[in-house]
C-alpha cells in the first residue's frame, strides 16, 4: 500500500508515522482529562507512562520472539557458526526479535502499570479508567498503520482492497476486505462509548 512516505528525500515507515500520531494523541488526550479530573496527579501520570512504555517495548518483543520461537532454536542449534561472525549472530538474532506484536505489547504496559500502582499504593481503578481509553484510541492508529504497511491484511473478498507493494508477498494482486480498516473503526468508537462513560461518571462524582 504506502509502506513509506516520502518527507523530504527520507524514507518515513507509515506504521511508525500512525504509532507517533496515536502516541501523540493519546498524550493529547490524558491532558484534557487531567484538567477535569482533580483526583489524577500528574506526577503519577508522567511515571506510569514511562513504566507502560517500557512494559510496552519488552511485552512487544517477547511476544514477537515467542512467535519465532522455532527459528530462534534453529539460530542457537548453530551458535557455532555465528560466534564465528558475531556481527552476523546478532543481525539474525535482531531479525527474530527485532519486531513487535500489538497484543505483547498491550499485556506487558498493563502489567507495568499495575506493578506501579501496587508498588507505589495508587488507586489502580482511579487510575485504570482515566487511562484505559488510550487503548483503543492507540489501537486505531496502529490500524491504520498496519494497512498502509501492508502487514496485516484481510481475507480474499470480491469487494475490498488490492495490494500491489505490501511488506507480505502474498498479499499482492489479491482483493481482499480491509480488515485492519474495520478493526480502527470499531476501536474509534470502543474509544467513544469509554470516554463517554467514564465523564458521565466523573459528573456524577
Amino acid at each position: 500500500m504506502l509502506s513509506y512516505i516520502d518527507f523530504f528525500g527520507y524514507p518515513i515507515s507509515s506504521y511508525g508515522l500512525m504509532v507517533a500520531l496515536g502516541v501523540v494523541t493519546c498524550i493529547l488526550y490524558v491532558y484534557i482529562q487531567y484538567k477535569r479530573h482533580p483526583g489524577i496527579n500528574y506526577v503519577n501520570i508522567i511515571f506510569v507512562a514511562l513504566w507502560i512504555a517500557l512494559g510496552i517495548f519488552v511485552g512487544s518483543h517477547i511476544l514477537y520472539g515467542i512467535t519465532n520461537f522455532s527459528k530462534i532454536v534453529k539460530l542457537l542449534s548453530n551458535a557455532e557458526i555465528y560466534f564465528e561472525d558475531f556481527s552476523l549472530g546478532i543481525s539474525a538474532l535482531g531479525t527474530l526479535i527485532g519486531g513487535m506484536v500489538f497484543y505483547g505489547g498491550l499485556i506487558g504496559g498493563a502489567i507495568a502499570a499495575f506493578l506501579y500502582f501496587k508498588l507505589t499504593k495508587k488507586d489502580v481503578g482511579l487510575y485504570c479508567d482515566f487511562l484505559v481509553p488510550c487503548i483503543p484510541l492507540f489501537h486505531f492508529f496502529g490500524r491504520i498503520g498496519c494497512f498502509l504497511g501492508g502487514c496485516c491484511y484481510g481475507i480474499e473478498y470480491p469487494i475490498g482492497f488490492t495490494y500491489t507493494n505490501s511488506v507480505v508477498e502474498a498479499a499482492n494482486g489479491v482483493c481482499r476486505l480491509p480488515i485492519p480498516l474495520i478493526e480502527a473503526f470499531f476501536n474509534i468508537l470502543i474509544f467513544i462509548l469509554l470516554l463517554v462513560c467514564y465523564n458521565k461518571n466523573i459528573m456524577k462524582k
